[in-house]
């Protein structure tokens, strides 16, 4: 950070102490109940103008920041965004009454969903980075309790790729994303599609990494990147 930057890091709703009620997930999170959220935010900071850091389902959270604000944000950078595709599954589990119906139970019969993630792999359906995925992810209640509400709280979060690609270009946001090669959960081939829309207003960087990106090796990467400049929030 140089003078008169600050970073401010904020929980996902249902990590850390960032929650909201739970009766809520019956409905999950209306995007303009988010967008009221995020300005009281905004503006307890006395914030105006600011950049977006996001990390997986984080990056979806900043996608949707984006797509409503972009006369305020100066630059993004995203590691493994979730957003730029909606999973199938994720619509279904998320999206549909029969679909959170299985949830839930699977939720609290965590053998089911292990054997069906081993007959998957078995049948070579399921790749070996998300069948151990599922196992790292869902291993204990704590962490399928959040998994569960954290998919249940966004799921009304889907950005519109026409919206962002015409919003970068009009604010000329400066908008760099970071992949792994080898990630399975977020392909860098989604990363790479939206780049080659925003045409010279993106940069898509591929690391000889998997989906956990959080680690000196690319601190280091970034640092060797001369056009990724960070422009952090500095309140007036």
């Amino acid at each position: 950070l140089k003078n008169k930057q600050g970073l401010i890091g904020v929980n996902l709703f249902f990590h850390g102490n960032s929650s909201i009620p739970k009766d809520s997930l019956k409905e999950g999170m209306p995007i303009e109940i988010f967008q009221t959220l995020w300005k009281a935010f905004l503006q307890h900071l006395k914030i105006q103008e600011y950049s977006l850091i996001g990390y997986s389902m984080g990056g979806k959270v900043s996608l949707t920041i984006l797509e409503f604000h972009a006369a305020h944000i100066k630059k993004v950078l995203l590691f493994a965004p979730d957003g730029l595709f909606i999973n199938p599954l994720y619509l279904f589990a998320s999206g549909t009454k029969l679909g959170r119906t299985l949830f839930h139970f699977v939720n609290r019969h965590p053998s089911a969903l292990f054997k069906t993630a081993d007959a998957l792999k078995f049948v070579r359906i399921l790749p070996p980075k998300l069948h151990r995925f599922v196992y790292v992810h869902m291993d204990s209640q704590k962490k399928r309790n959040q998994v569960y509400m954290a998919w249940m709280a966004y799921r009304w979060f889907r950005p519109n790729q026409g919206v962002l690609v015409k919003e970068i270009q009009a604010y000329q946001i400066g908008f760099n994303m970071l992949f792994g090669k080898y990630d399975s959960i977020i392909r860098p081939s989604l990363g790479r599609k939206f780049a080659a829309k925003l045409e010279n207003t993106a940069t898509f960087h591929e690391l000889h990494i998997g989906h956990r990106m959080l680690h000196r090796n690319t601190l280091n990467y970034i640092k060797s990147q001369p056009q990724i400049e960070l422009i952090w929030a500095s309140p007036r």
